[in-house]
């Protein structure tokens, strides 16, 4: 049995509830994850309580607040991972008769902002972003520079919270989202689990995201049976998404009624050919051949003067996906660092002699799009990672280098 460096600590606002006093043994499984496609991170612990201390105590703990801690004090493990979460539910199994209840208890924690997250109605007369910078401050008091990442929009107008939840108005403010600076990029939004908080564009999340580490995580194709923090142990998939993403967007039309209720129809089609980036996005730009076959998309009725910003970031949101074509899933040594929207440099070895040793197309820059941390006591915790590039680079001996976007 391998007994790890790392701690995990859990304590409860509440002071009945002692965690303090549980050995890390008790501790079975720490599972934290967080991706790009969703606002909110998510915690689950699950602990062996035969003597039912916790069983019984947590019969009505929904709703209690918590903060976690996670990492070493140990030279070269690279320092502790801190959140704030909110208990969801509880589950016990393998519950065990003794005079009392106990067994193996599962607590599913979500993050500390959902808690709060309730149905609002209210209205601004601002720009998205604006609006998206004040609910957080308000709502959440995230008032740090450092932890909020939010691109600015274009298009002052007056919208409306009507009896929704912020994650739903927030995921509505997404389809709209237009920034002139990054004119084709559509935009995202998330909390991971290092409590950032991210309202921009996809170029603008290779800009602006925290890096990893300076040194590059480098896959060696080996095996290592030693702990090296900056190995990927196992690349379980290395996937271009292809037809199943982007088919409806080979060829697209878009539809608006103007203010006097003209039709307009807008052709898309190469929308994402606009961009100033050596790469390509991996998508077969001969393919579907036929002109008969497009994808219609329609607006609604357009305000020349209000919604011109509203529709661009209309039309941008249809790529999201096609932006993060290229991906990779494997899993790596924990990191504390380690969270979605930030990035990690790679260095992937080539075995053709005229790449220079180095493999262009999986080497560079890549956003950490979902991330999984494990940990149990038994073993070394690890992060279950997927990457994503928004371009590849690819060599002139492509196959389809003419063809590709």
């Amino acid at each position: 049995m391998t007994v790890t460096p790392y701690k995990f600590e859990l304590q409860s606002t509440n002071s009945s509830l002692d965690f303090s006093s549980l050995d890390q043994k008790q501790y079975a499984r720490v599972i934290l994850e967080d991706e790009i496609d969703y606002l909110f991170p998510y915690m689950e612990v699950h602990v062996n309580d035969v003597a039912g201390i916790l069983v019984e105590g947590m019969i009505s703990g929904e709703g209690l607040e918590f903060s976690s801690s996670f990492g070493s004090n140990e030279e070269g493990y690279d320092g502790w991972l801190y959140g704030n979460w909110m208990l969801r539910n509880v589950d016990t199994n393998d519950i065990r008769v003794d005079g009392h209840f106990g067994g193996m208890i599962g607590i599913g924690f979500q993050h500390e902002y959902k808690g709060y997250d309730v149905p609002k109605t209210r209205a601004w007369n601002d720009t998205i972003s604006n609006i998206v910078k004040n609910i957080m401050e308000t709502d959440y008091q995230l008032t740090d520079n450092t932890q909020l990442f939010i691109t600015k929009t274009e298009g002052k107008k007056i919208r409306y919270q009507n009896g929704i939840n912020n994650k739903e108005f927030i995921d509505s403010l997404l389809l709209r989202a237009y920034s002139s600076t990054y004119e084709y990029s559509p935009y995202v939004s998330f909390i991971n689990i290092a409590g950032e908080f991210y309202f921009c564009t996809v170029e603008d999340l290779f800009n602006i995201a925290s890096r990893v580490d300076e040194k590059p995580f480098i896959f060696k194709a080996e095996v290592n049976s030693s702990y090296d923090k900056y190995t990927f142990k196992t690349v379980n998939n290395i996937f271009v998404q292809g037809l199943t993403t982007n088919k409806e967007n080979y060829k697209k039309n878009l539809h608006k009624f103007k203010n006097d209720f003209e039709l307009e129809t807008t052709d898309i089609t190469n929308h994402l050919l606009n961009n100033d980036n050596e790469g390509r996005l991996l998508i077969n730009n001969s393919l579907p051949d036929q002109k008969d076959y497009f994808s219609k998309e329609f607006y609604g009725l357009y305000n020349q003067a209000k919604d011109f910003e509203d529709y661009k970031g209309y039309r941008n949101s249809f790529y999201r996906d096609n932006l993060f074509n290229f991906q990779l899933t494997g899993i790596v040594p924990f990191h504390p660092k380690i969270a979605s929207g930030r990035i990690m440099n790679l260095e992937v070895e080539s075995v053709l002699p005229d790449k220079g040793g180095y493999s262009r197309e999986y080497s560079g820059e890549w956003i950490i799009t979902k991330n999984k941390l494990f940990y149990d006591f038994d073993g070394m915790p690890y992060n279950a990672i997927t990457i994503g590039k928004n371009y590849v680079v690819p060599d002139s001996t492509y196959a389809l280098i003419n063809q590709v976007i």
